[in-house]
């Protein structure tokens, strides 16, 4: 089955991708064309360009799929095999427009949510490291300095290398700027603010190991066990991760509000 971005025009490639699924997803990488053009693929669609990218989002908030979500797009370099590729149009300098914040804000929270990727500002192109991320992270060159804020996510080598072109700005000092806010904006996507009343607690019951797991939906002063696909729903509904409980106190929670 193909995976696609509710969101997107799903214009699937011929080429210059991996047939083969990703075995982990561990972060997603932004980066901008260097073009305005509203699309990119007819070149992404030739074999000569030896590259794709699994979104791109346009200067007016489209966006397109060119790429199975869960195969490999040729984006990243080294980072291909464990990373989600986003192109966005613009040129080397200059923002994201506000239609392009809108659409990367839902899309990421997209992605970060299907394949629980942290929403999190990445440090570094470490193999290691998980979290939302940018061309110039696994770029080996100097730049210029960045703002405080951004003074910890500059490029310092030893993680993967995710170009051969030393110094690209990929996607630009202008859009890093952004990226710190943009997070935020995806984390509170994901987890938005509720008033108490608002949506039932998810409890989440912690048995001893190899004990199998109970599940319960706490709301209106009632405890009532439900399946595990029932709790997965309801999370994901939620948009807020459950509430883990050791054994004592998710009874004292049930007896307090049955």
């Amino acid at each position: 089955m193909v995976v696609k971005l509710p969101s997107a025009r799903f214009r699937p490639i011929a080429v210059n991708f991996t047939k083969r699924a990703r075995t982990r997803t561990d972060a997603i990488v932004l980066h901008v064309t260097a073009s305005e053009r509203d699309s990119q693929h007819s070149w992404f669609n030739n074999p000569r360009a030896q590259a794709s990218c699994h979104l791109h989002v346009a200067l007016d908030g489209t966006v397109e799929q060119y790429v199975d979500l869960d195969k490999i797009a040729w984006t990243s370099g080294a980072g291909n095999a464990r990373t989600i590729g986003i192109e966005t149009a613009g040129l080397g300098s200059g923002e994201w427009t506000p239609e392009q914040l809108d659409a990367l804000t839902s899309a990421l929270a997209w992605l970060c949510d299907r394949y629980d990727v942290p929403a999190v500002v990445m440090d570094s192109s470490g193999a290691d490291e998980r979290g939302i991320g940018w061309h110039r992270l696994g770029i080996k060159g100097n730049f210029p300095d960045l703002p405080s804020i951004l003074a910890g996510y500059t490029q310092r080598g030893g993680g993967e290398l995710w170009s051969s072109s030393a110094g690209k700005v990929c996607p630009g000092d202008d859009r890093i700027r952004q990226i710190p806010a943009l997070v935020e904006r995806v984390h509170t996507a994901l987890n938005p603010p509720m008033e108490e009343d608002d949506m039932p607690l998810i409890i989440r019951r912690l048995g001893a190991k190899n004990v199998r797991r109970r599940y319960a939906l706490v709301s209106g002063g009632r405890a009532v066990e439900i399946a595990r696909k029932s709790y997965a729903r309801l999370k994901k509904r939620s948009g807020q991760a459950a509430v883990q409980l050791v054994t004592a106190d998710y009874d004292k929670i049930v007896r307090d509000w049955k």
